[in-house]
């Protein structure tokens, strides 16, 4: 499960860092990122190379999304013969809209990751994906303007999932409302304990899968293991460096600064909640 899981998400966010957009403005001799508001989104290109232009990067964003969680749905789940698979879905598509969003090979500055969430949308479930697609269409063809248009998909997204799960629902309409509504300070306040907490806890699992099937090994029992863990240990230690890895990139972003100082906290609540059950 655990390397399906990480698996998923690298597969996600390398397929997040193909920038339409960016390949488009190389196509036309210039670095879309030096024009504009200076990202590499659909709204940007729009602006800066036009209608054309701007219809490539939105459908390229988009089919990327769709892509990688099919390739997830389709080949690695199945591979892994894991359950739970519309959660890996979700992780899939998270991990291809965090890679639209902070592409590496571009100094993880790209687009907004409407276009990328609309593909992920569609991946789930067609129909419903077709709909945020005429919302969008609709609403930048009558206003002309591109950002609306996205407000307006991204809005809908809650009632969508509402098909899918109410309760993914009720979230999807908080977290709209804490983005149109409640300060920025405090989202990203929110953002980095669930970074923080994320951080850890794939940390801890990547160590305890490696001691787990250290000592199988140690006794000789990996044939009783159903579950492949490929490239083992070489994934585990992957996924670690990556662990540092963000939190390095985390330290150059003044935004995720408060991150940093959460995770010693998150440690030791964890520490302390282990002690605290130990006893009992």
């Amino acid at each position: 499960m655990v390397m399906c899981v990480i698996v998923c998400l690298i597969v996600g966010y390398l397929f997040g860092c193909i920038q339409t957009g960016y390949f488009v403005g190389r196509a036309n001799k210039i670095d879309i990122r030096d024009y504009g508001s200076g990202n590499s989104g659909t709204t940007n290109t729009l602006r800066t190379l036009g209608k054309t232009a701007a219809v490539i990067t939105f459908l390229g964003d988009a089919v990327k999304g769709l892509a990688a969680v099919n390739i997830a749905r389709y080949i690695i789940i199945p591979y892994f013969g894991v359950q739970g698979e519309s959660t890996l879905w979700l992780l899939t598509g998270f991990a291809v809209v965090l890679g639209h969003n902070f592409p590496f090979f571009l100094g993880f500055k790209g687009g907004k990751g409407i276009a990328t969430t609309g593909g992920v949308i569609f991946a789930f479930h067609w129909q419903l994906g077709l709909i945020c697609a005429v919302v969008f269409l609709i609403v930048t063809a009558v206003t002309k303007y591109v950002s609306l248009g996205s407000i307006c998909m991204v809005l809908i997204i809650p009632f969508i999932l509402y098909f899918k799960s109410r309760g993914s629902a009720v979230i999807g309409i908080i977290l709209v409302i804490m983005t149109y509504y409640f300060p920025k300070e405090l989202f990203m306040y929110l953002l980095s304990i669930v970074v923080a907490g994320l951080i850890i806890s794939w940390f801890i699992i990547t160590i305890t899968h490696m001691k787990f099937r250290l000592k199988f090994t140690r006794e000789n029992r990996l044939d009783e293991l159903k579950f492949k863990s490929l490239f083992y240990p070489y994934t585990n230690y992957f996924c670690i460096l990556f662990l540092i890895a963000v939190v390095v990139i985390m330290t150059q972003i003044p935004d995720m600064l408060i991150s940093i100082i959460v995770l010693p906290i998150w440690v030791i609540f964890i520490y302390m909640t282990y002690l605290f059950k130990k006893k009992d």
